[in-house]
């Protein structure tokens, strides 16, 4: 099992965002966009972890697996949207408050307690299919209907757009 916040303790990186421990960084919660998939999985094999697989980022975004959940949300239950049952607090082209991409955590948060996981960026997954990657979530570019599960994207490994990020998650027992 996966750890897929995407968290890194003491490292200055939160999910799919670049900064060492010494860099000083005017908005350190920025999202990481504008990226190939080859330089997420190495940015992501560098911070001691990998991108996600598709069967990791469904579990993690639309099926709730902790035992007491927070923020209305019930054990064990499938999801339509990372955000819930409606699209209502993530980052799309609808009705907003943001014109763009959002700093990471401002967003709604969704099921696993995770935030931007739909809407906001595109993520890229480990997912290939030869020079294709696997991308989830959809992204600010898009309306809410790409960020159910069975709208991921293949897109070209050498392609990158502000509205493609990642996140990087850390296999259990790895030191971190």
């Amino acid at each position: 099992m996966a750890d897929t916040s995407g968290a890194r303790d003491g490292s200055g990186v939160l999910d799919g965002h670049i900064g060492r421990p010494s860099e000083k960084r005017h908005n350190r919660r920025a999202k990481a966009v504008h990226l190939s998939w080859h330089e997420a999985a190495a940015y992501c094999a560098w911070a001691g972890g990998r991108l996600p697989t598709i069967k990791e980022w469904v579990q993690a975004a639309y099926r709730e697996t902790r035992p007491d959940p927070s923020a209305g949300f019930i054990a064990g239950r499938q999801y339509a949207y990372p955000v819930g049952d409606t699209p209502i607090g993530a980052n799309t082209r609808g009705d907003d408050p943001w014109p763009r991409h959002a700093a990471a955590g401002t967003t709604q948060v969704g099921v696993n307690g995770l935030y931007d996981m739909g809407g906001n960026v595109w993520e890229w997954l480990a997912d290939r299919d030869g020079q294709a990657a696997l991308t989830a979530g959809g992204s600010w570019w898009y309306g809410a209907e790409e960020m159910v599960s069975s709208a991921m994207q293949w897109k070209p490994v050498d392609f990158y757009v502000v509205y493609i990020g990642f996140r990087c998650v850390y296999d259990h027992g790895r030191a971190r």
